[in-house]
């Protein structure tokens, strides 16, 4: 009896977190109606964990895919995002969605269970652990940025190290605290890094609050020298993840900028979070305020643990220093972006928030015990609470973008009621009504939330799945699957990953700079970004990426149509470009000389072309344009050219976007065979050209054009022949970055980088095999560091236990 009743209350911490965010998914019609997906969940780890489903059983290559953009490494955003145990799992659950509705459960009750695990460690008591795990595990955190799932990992092992630091401090005992850190850090290296600064700052903690103070550092300087050591050395252990990921981020691109070295002078970021209901989970991505809410109870608790008489005045300063190191990061941006890895947040503010969460549970549970409460304190930070919250309110009204959407009058009101209730029970020593109220309230936050958040609705995706296999079978049945396809209209941007087929579309934080530097470049856009979408705009551009197929949402009628797909308010069109050249061909070797700072107009394009296959054959034809005044022209459109390319700095304002597609230096204009076409331009615009293409000198030069004949090997390997009748060299549409092995003919050969970001090689005269074969940079060193860490740290282990 006594071994179930044991086993009761950490069921009950696992459970109910589990079944109030089941039971709120089902309310809000997730799964069945709308869809489990926020923000970048729907943009990139749905694809990414397709790709993992794909790599589990087989049918696709780790760590290098064609299938990412034009191709790349995934070693980063595997470790990022997928190499928790947990997402093993994904083997058995073919569904993404239901698979990360499980898993997400998972991890709450997980975090439930080892939160009440610690504080049973700390208190030796049942309810109260209970109640305050529930804080945990429905904190705002949780509730809030759930949809980065590999974050999760972080919040449900942090409780367990903090048990395993206090067995360091009392019992010497470094096992648990080496897994517990070493499996948070596989996990995602990201938050496992938080975990280890958090480690150190506990320990500190810890190691402060139960030693005598006088010579603390000389009593115990073997100690923490051993804990430091043991900390870097379990850092160690993954250098097989960190150092390879090291190679990897020199060819990362960022499309946001900040400032590190700058202050926040809104102090109102530092408690806006605390408020109950705070946020939405629609807009999660942009929220300032440090999400903070446990429990609208813990403030005035954490005021009554340090106004307790039997807590030493030693411990309350130790307390005050952590979180001070968690709040001071809010107004200080680079101590911010100490605890993000070195780095500023592109939204998802204050991704540490949860520690802070959990240290502010651990004071506030403390707090509950105090058993001669003073009251003019609290009312004190009632009073300042009152003012904080006006002006919280009157920052709505004057800047309403910047706290509006997050937090309303409403859940203010609602926050100053129980804040003075709870305030109210302490003063009268009513704790039993304290811990009864505290998950009703969690419940309120839970339904505050997820009533107000926005969820997007299902999508019948069923036909759109068909209709990109049908077409990736089609490519197959013509061999020509080492060519690219790409669709206008797809689930995710990361369309080539979801769907497992070679393309162009890419947004992952990892992304490969010379994949979009060679991208934007050649399409004449010169703005920052960090993802690629196809627009179905441009057929020279895509032809040099070796984009043969394509679905489009507009008939392009220069090109052949192969199918057609119609629904009651939309077709779509599966369409062949027998133009575009293959993933690897033979170049004139003038190409290495082209200049992409002077050449960045449609012209540019023409130049590329005629440049590899040393031809003076024009493709472009200029068209008949009449200038009615500076802001109005008429194209004369006399032979009906569907596709006619714009050389102008805007693009005319009577052609919708999803038609006309301009960019910096050009724009594309699609279904546009009428006689005429009016151009009307928001501001005068001189000389505008436009051009259409003479397919017949495409289709020579095509032809002229060797190809280099590939095959996917699988296991990051590609084989390929090519035959020349001349010295040139051979282009691939694949990025440039390290870690290529390449022969020809079986002797290694060097690469480079040409026409701004793809792969170059030298070629002679005559017939050749071309052997590629990916190896990721870095991890020998890697796998070398990682075992000579653990011997290292096996060392140090057995000379501990004598």
């Amino acid at each position: 009896m006594k071994k179930h009743k044991k086993l009761l209350f950490p069921i009950l911490a696992f459970s109910i977190p589990v079944i109030v965010f089941l039971v709120s998914l089902l309310l809000s019609k997730i799964y069945f109606k709308n869809i489990f997906y926020i923000a970048d969940s729907l943009k990139q780890y749905v694809p990414t964990f397709k790709y993992y489903y794909n790599v589990l059983h087989g049918n696709t290559s780790f760590p290098y895919t064609l299938t990412k953009g034009i191709g790349g490494t995934m070693y980063g955003a595997f470790f990022y995002g997928l190499s928790s145990p947990i997402n093993l799992l994904l083997y058995f659950i073919k569904d993404i969605e239901l698979f990360l509705i499980i898993t997400t459960l998972l991890r709450i009750g997980l975090s439930g269970i080892t939160m009440y695990s610690f504080l049973k460690y700390k208190n030796n008591k049942n309810i109260e652990s209970l109640i305050f795990s529930l804080c945990y595990s429905l904190c705002g955190y949780v509730l809030l940025y759930f949809s980065n799932i590999m974050w999760m990992d972080a919040v449900w092992i942090a409780p367990l190290l903090l048990i395993a630091i206090n067995k360091i401090i009392k019992d010497n005992k470094y096992i648990m605290y080496i897994l517990v850190l070493l499996y948070g850090l596989i996990s995602n290296y990201y938050t496992g890094y938080m975990l280890a600064l958090f480690s150190i700052i506990y320990f500190f903690y810890e190691l402060y609050i139960n030693y005598n103070k006088d010579k603390f550092i000389k009593n115990n300087t073997k100690k923490i020298l051993y804990f430091f050591t043991i900390t870097i050395l379990v850092g160690l252990l993954i250098s097989f993840i960190l150092i390879p990921i090291a190679f990897e981020a020199r060819n990362f691109s960022r499309g946001f900028e900040y400032k590190l070295l700058s202050l926040n002078y809104n102090i109102l970021d530092i408690f806006s979070g605390t408020y109950i209901g705070f946020g939405k989970i629609h807009s999660c991505t942009n929220y300032f305020g440090l999400l903070t809410y446990a429990s609208c109870a813990t403030t005035p608790l954490i005021i009554n643990y340090f106004t307790d008489n039997e807590i030493s005045k030693k411990e309350k300063k130790a307390s005050i220093i952590v979180l001070l190191l968690f709040i001071l990061p809010v107004i200080l941006v680079p101590l911010n972006a100490l605890w993000h890895l070195f780095t500023v947040p592109n939204g998802f503010n204050y991704r540490y928030s949860f520690l802070l969460s959990l240290f502010i549970i651990l004071l506030a549970s403390k707090g509950l015990n105090n058993n001669k409460p003073k009251s003019k304190p609290l009312i004190i930070y009632y009073i300042l609470f009152i003012i904080v919250s006006f002006s919280i309110g009157y920052v709505n009204n004057s800047q309403p973008d910047y706290y509006l959407q997050y937090l309303d009058i409403k859940k203010i009101i609602i926050t100053l009621v129980l804040v003075l209730i709870y305030i109210l029970l302490i003063i009268k020593k009513k704790k039993k009504y304290i811990l009864f109220l505290i998950p009703l309230e969690l419940l309120l936050n839970v339904y505050l939330i997820f009533n107000e958040s926005l969820f997007l609705e299902k999508r019948i995706v069923t036909n759109l799945d068909n209709i990109i296999n049908d077409n990736i079978n089609i490519i197959k049945s013509n061999n020509d699957s080492m060519y690219r396809y790409e669709t206008v209209e797809s689930l995710t941007i990361n369309s080539p990953l979801y769907y497992n087929y070679n393309g162009m579309d890419i947004f992952l934080s990892s992304n490969n700079k010379y994949s979009l530097n060679a991208y934007y470049k050649i399409h004449g856009i010169k703005r920052e970004a960090n993802f690629v979408k196809y627009t179905n705009s441009n057929i020279l551009a895509d032809g040099l990426f070796s984009l043969k197929y394509m679905l489009n949402l507009y008939e392009n009628k220069d090109l052949e149509t192969i199918k057609t797909y119609e629904f009651e308010f939309l077709k779509l069109y599966f369409q062949k470009n027998e133009y575009a050249l293959p993933i690897g061909y033979s170049a004139n070797k003038e190409i290495k000389n082209i200049n992409f700072d002077n050449f960045q107009d449609i012209l540019f394009l023409e130049k590329i072309y005629k440049t590899i296959s040393n031809s003076d054959e024009n493709i472009l034809e200029e068209l008949e344009i009449e200038k009615i005044n500076n802001n109005k022209y008429i194209i004369k459109n006399k032979n009906k050219k569907n596709i006619i390319y714009l050389e102008s700095k805007t693009g005319p304002t009577n052609y919708d976007y999803d038609k006309f597609r301009p960019s910096d230096k050009y724009g594309v204009c699609i279904d546009c065979n009428t006689d005429e076409i009016e151009l009307v331009f928001d501001e005068e615009i001189d000389n505008i050209k436009a051009y259409s293409i003479d397919y017949d000198s495409l289709k020579k030069i095509r032809n002229n054009i060797n190809e280099l004949k590939l095959e996917d090997k699988g296991k990051n390997k590609l084989y390929g022949t090519i035959n020349t009748d001349k010295n040139e060299i051979i282009i691939l549409s694949i990025p440039y970055e390290k870690g290529w092995h390449i022969s020809v003919d079986g002797k290694k050969v060097n690469y480079y980088e040409v026409l701004n970001g793809l792969i170059g090689i030298d070629i002679n005269e005559g017939q050749h095999e071309i052997v590629m074969e990916y190896s990721t940079p870095g991890l020998e060193i890697g796998l070398t560091c990682s075992c000579l860490s653990l011997c290292i740290l096996i060392v140090l282990l057995i000379k501990n236990k004598k």
